[in-house]
């Protein structure tokens, strides 16, 4: 092996990880779910905060790819040349040769399903001078789909300490490719790629186990830990998520089986009552309900042990009295703060809150409501017998909180 090549891998190692000081899982974690028909958030927690993309850059890639595709740049069954930059790429990859050739079709399937870093490559050379120049159309693409956060560096996510996106961003590729892209778009859904006599299992578990899941990708870095773009459809509603910071493969995919089944709740709830609800822009706190993972020193995914929630308290501060309470007759307001999948979590948010709109939510009533979506069972927080101004009036409070939360008027209210 030449001394350049020994060279390269100490350096891919390096950066792999060691270069990236990883953070704690806390501090990588962020997360967001929308409604892709309105573009509202139904779940947030830093979303807005910046993080490394490990192989969601591939989406860019693969977006660009598209483009080329639809504009005539490229062709599916066009033959392209694996160059020495590509063919050195640290893995995940097909171990292409230098010199051979791959078609475009069968690099885009090893850009999804393997996460090929080789792939890749040879993909962005294809459309710019280089893999650099590529990086920069990259760039310039996100800043077009108001991505204003996010800088690439490589066209696989390979760790570059300049190499940064937000959960926001990473939503708002997932809904372009959705939307600019249908004709390509069902090639994320792809579960294996056979590719010169091997057999490629994709990386997305979610597309099995998150009923509803058609796409899109997976990521790993040290430094952001397991990160997901996904998309999901139930009943003719569409939600795309990101999460970043996962402990491990498992534990990722855990927890965003549970935040879509809780995004889809808050959908339906919405869409339930969105004749008597007045809506506050909502960014669920995820901090309400902590997440922490167990991990296993094992290789695989399967090694490690499903991730838990830590209990949380269930002790409900008593209201305080230095406010009449609202009469009987304007005590038809509520305000919901969230749907938990575990009772205590439920009754801490609304400890949480009554501390926090003290002034407004002064001798409400909590109440923790058991409702079922898809046979699992979810607990609504609530606190009732408001007037509508001071329910409004806590729903401003929350929401400069970052707290989630919708104001229900109760006589016009079902479920």
């Amino acid at each position: 092996m030449s001394v350049d090549r020994v060279r390269y891998w100490v350096l891919a190692l390096f950066l792999a990880f060691g270069a990236l000081a990883p953070m704690s899982a806390e501090a990588r974690y962020s997360a967001l779910v929308v409604d892709a028909a309105t573009g509202r958030d139904l779940i947030s927690e830093d979303a807005d905060e910046v993080r490394h993309p490990a192989s969601l850059a591939k989406l860019m890639t693969l977006y660009l790819v598209f483009e080329a595709l639809q504009n005539g740049q490229l062709r599916l069954q066009q033959s392209l040349p694996v160059s020495r930059e590509a063919a050195n790429q640290a893995p995940s990859k097909l171990d292409l040769r230098a010199g051979s050739t791959i078609t475009v079709e069968d690099a885009i399937y090893g850009v999804i399903t393997k996460s090929a870093n080789d792939a890749a490559v040879v993909l962005a050379e294809a459309i710019g001078r280089d893999e650099r120049d590529f990086a920069d159309l990259m760039t310039d693409r996100a800043r077009s789909l108001g991505m204003r956060q996010t800088y690439f560096r490589n066209a696989s996510g390979l760790p570059d300490p300049a190499q940064t996106t937000t959960a926001r961003d990473m939503v708002r590729l997932g809904m372009a490719l959705l939307r600019d892209h249908p004709k390509y778009y069902p090639y994320f859904s792809a579960r294996t790629f056979t590719f010169r006599g091997q057999v490629f299992t994709t990386h997305n578990r979610l597309l099995d186990s998150l009923a509803g899941t058609d796409g899109m990708k997976t990521g790993f870095i040290q430094a952001s830990g397991f990160n997901v773009v996904t998309s999901v459809e139930r009943s003719g509603r569409r939600l795309v998520g990101v999460m970043f910071g996962g402990d491990s493969a498992l534990a990722r995919d855990r927890h965003v089986e549970s935040l879509f089944d809780e995004a889809f709740e808050i959908a339906r709830t919405r869409s339930a009552m969105r004749t008597n609800i007045t809506y506050v822009p909502t960014r669920f706190d995820r901090k309400a309900t902590p997440v922490r993972y167990q991990v296993a020193s094992g290789p695989t995914p399967a090694a490690n042990p499903t991730p838990r929630r830590e209990a949380a308290s269930t002790t409900i501060p008593a209201p305080r009295q230095t406010r009449k309470a609202p009469q009987k007759n304007e005590s038809r307001w509520a305000i919901q703060v969230g749907a938990y999948n575990a009772a205590d979590l439920a009754h801490a948010q609304i400890g949480k809150v009554t501390k926090i709109a003290s002034n407004h939510v002064n001798g409400a009533e909590p109440s923790v409501d058991t409702v079922k979506n898809r046979g699992k069972v979810l607990y609504r927080a609530r606190l009732n017998g408001l007037s509508e101004s001071n329910a409004q009036a806590a729903c401003r409070s929350l929401e400069r909180q970052r707290i989630g939360c919708m104001a229900i008027n109760l006589e016009n209210a079902r479920g």
